[in-house]
């Protein structure tokens, strides 16, 4: 299961097919309508359930922020034929794990996108591994035609980007900030958007 997965054991394998590059993730223009919605919607997760910054959130909590900005990039798109999908079973012949993503982006029967949430201090030593551990079955598992998957590792204030092609994987990563919120979640959701457009 990749839930039990941690960095350390799969580092070896996965280390060497990270490929750092920012510009694989450009920036898409969306609609300031849908932006304000999002930010409307945090702010009232924030007032009903606690502070999304504050380090004692459930990770729960921390899944509905992350949803909101999931949501938020799908109608930025305007492109009806994406779907999310919340706890998505994903296993495949060729990759020897399988495992429940959070959430999904699918365009028919191809999946463009797989989301891993995750508390801040297991971010790094378990989401990033189940990440890249789904984005290879998803890899593996989408029709000949696709080129590439994302995979996304976040606790909200830190989002892990990654794109799975056959010569490798690239990466990179962005913040949001308690004082630059606003500005830092548009950025998130324009840099998704235009994942999801390519």
């Amino acid at each position: 299961m990749c839930s039990k997965v941690s960095w350390n054991a799969i580092k070896a394998v996965y280390q060497p097919l990270l490929i750092e590059d920012s510009s694989q993730f450009h920036l898409a223009e969306v609609g300031r309508v849908h932006v304000r919605r999002m930010l409307d919607a945090l702010d009232a997760l924030d007032a009903g359930l606690g502070d999304i910054f504050s380090s004692e959130l459930a990770e729960a909590r921390v899944s509905k922020s992350v949803k909101e900005v999931l949501r938020c990039t799908l109608l930025s798109c305007q492109e009806a034929d994406l779907t999310l999908k919340a706890e998505a079973h994903l296993g495949s012949m060729n990759v020897a794990v399988r495992g429940r993503a959070d959430y999904l982006v699918a365009r028919g029967d191809s999946t463009l996108m797989v989301v891993e949430v995750k508390k801040e201090e297991n971010l790094l030593r378990q989401g990033k591994a189940q990440a890249l551990l789904m984005l290879d079955i998803t890899f593996t598992n989408n029709p000949a035609y696709a080129r590439h998957v994302f995979g996304i590792a976040s606790d909200f204030s830190t989002w892990l980007f990654f794109k799975r092609t056959p010569d490798g994987i690239y990466h990179t990563s962005d913040t949001i900030a308690k004082k630059t919120r606003d500005q830092d979640a548009e950025r998130v959701v324009r840099r998704l958007c235009k994942m999801l457009q390519s």
